[in-house]
């Protein structure tokens, strides 16, 4: 056997080297996926000098996650690079993974392209070790009509299960709201997990609940080694009718409102609770607005409470407006619109209207805004009269002014005798009366943080600290 010469030796491995290190690869987690399926393109390349495109998209398909590593190797002296790159997608058809090319010590080397296939569930049957099943009470509903909806996994006793991963519960076009599961039960030789939900179909049509899908991970017995399972649950078609008339609410309803007080003072607060009660989709109901162009209206964040019962879904929507008016004034019925499904017809609920008495408005203030003109009567006769008058008033006021100011200097505001509305502040021993001396006042950008927070304390039941000399530090300098 002839020996090989220090010359060839290093030709050869010259010739290894390159075969070994300066190669790319490309391969994909799965060949066959299912909708709504991840797939992950691995693509490897060694040599000493390695660039990667930038790869956005595969086939059109955004890349939704990449991950990178890379190693060194040492051979004879000489460094080699090895950098490995995932790409995450979610194909939604059969497609061919196009070629990419990377450069490898100067040299474009491009990727083999990879076909990968669409597959269609395959639904579990009832003499399957696993069983997985999609069951509603009803298939013919109204938009936003609550359906219930229950997803049931079933596997045969003895089976050495390690893990179950229910995929999420997002049907397309529906909103979702989850209910307590049962607890595991074994039933004719099957261990039962029932999870059961509400959902409210968002538009009319013929719509579909997809299939499920658990992943199930299993312990061979014997040899020890974990498998992954896919188990798909069938579809459910859902007819979905249309509301008409612009209308988003429907079912059962009663209104009811209310205020706390007939009569009030000027710029003290007046405020009207507004109640709807019933059964449907009462989520769905939207913020209302009052009309009041001549006062100042403060409307709190509806709260909304559910509840389902005996198959219903309901609950209660309740609101909170306030008003602040310095002249007397009418709050108007309130209108709700809703679609009731057993006449087929659409519901108007109207609130009854409220006068509301304004005392302690200013005399002639009242008489321009009731009467349209001011009753000011002035002659040639008597102009000389008046403006005597006017002067000795001037001086009147001069002479008040230069005694505020002198008082003022001779003794700090510490020791002035505190204003009635100072006298208010410090005396308020709750949220709700803080609450209301503050909300006349709501347009000052100093105390809408602090509206805010009591709000929070008394609606959301928030223990917010409120900072009355802050307050205070708000009214220093104005008459009030």
């Amino acid at each position: 056997m002839k020996k090989i010469s220090t010359l060839g030796k290093a030709i050869f491995l010259i010739i290894f080297t390159n075969l070994l290190f300066a190669n790319v690869t490309a391969t994909v987690d799965k060949k066959f996926f299912y909708a709504g399926d991840s797939v992950t393109l691995q693509i490897k390349a060694t040599g000493e000098n390695i660039e990667f495109p930038d790869i956005k998209d595969i086939a059109g398909f955004p890349i939704v996650g990449t991950s990178t590593s890379e190693q060194i190797y040492v051979i004879n002296g000489k460094t080699t690079r090895g950098k490995m790159v995932n790409y995450s997608f979610v194909p939604s058809n059969s497609m061919e993974i196009p070629s990419f090319s990377i450069v490898v010590n100067g040299r474009k080397e491009l990727t083999p392209k990879i076909a990968i296939k669409k597959t269609t569930p395959q639904v579990s049957t009832a003499k399957d070790a696993f069983i997985l099943t999609l069951s509603t009470l009803k298939d013919k509903v109204y938009v936003g009509e609550a359906i219930e909806t229950a997803i049931t996994f079933k596997y045969k006793v003895g089976l050495n299960i390690v893990d179950a991963k229910l995929e999420p519960f997002k049907p397309k076009n529906f909103w979702v709201k989850e209910l307590k599961g049962d607890d595991p039960k074994e039933e004719n030789g099957y261990m039962v997990y029932k999870t059961t939900f509400l959902v409210f179909p968002q538009k009319s049509g013929e719509l579909k609940l997809g299939n499920q899908l658990i992943s199930v991970s299993i312990k061979d017995f014997n040899s020890y080694e974990t498998k992954e399972l896919k188990v798909f649950s069938n579809d459910k078609a859902i007819t979905v009718q249309p509301l008409g008339g612009g209308l988003s609410v429907q079912g059962e309803y009663k209104i009811q409102a209310s205020v706390d007080k007939t009569a009030t003072t000027s710029n003290n607060p007046t405020n009207l609770t507004l109640s709807i009660e019933g059964f449907g989709n009462i989520d769905d109901i939207e913020e209302f607005k009052l009309d009041l162009p001549e006062q100042v209206v403060y409307s709190s964040k509806p709260t909304i409470t559910q509840a389902y019962e005996n198959g219903r879904y309901g609950g209660t929507f309740i609101q909170k407006i306030s008003i602040i008016s310095d002249r007397n004034f009418t709050i108007p019925p309130i209108t709700f619109k809703y679609f009731d499904k057993k006449t087929k017809k659409e519901i108007d609920l109207n609130t009854t209207a409220f006068n509301i008495k304004v005392i302690g408005k200013k005399k002639n203030q009242v008489k321009v805004l009731e009467e349209g003109t001011a009753d000011v009567t002035t002659t040639q006769g008597n102009s000389k009269g008046e403006e005597k008058y006017f002067y000795l008033f001037g001086g009147l006021i001069l002479g008040s002014f230069i005694t505020y100011f002198l008082m003022r200097k001779k003794y700090p505001k510490a020791k002035q005798k505190e204003r009635p509305f100072e006298v208010n502040i410090k005396k308020a021993k709750t949220d709700k009366e803080l609450y209301d001396l503050l909300l006349p006042y709501s347009q000052k950008v100093e105390l809408k943080e602090i509206i805010k927070q009591l709000e929070e304390n008394l609606y959301f039941s928030k223990i917010n600290k409120i900072d009355k000399n802050a307050i205070l530090e708000v009214f220093e300098s104005e008459e009030i």
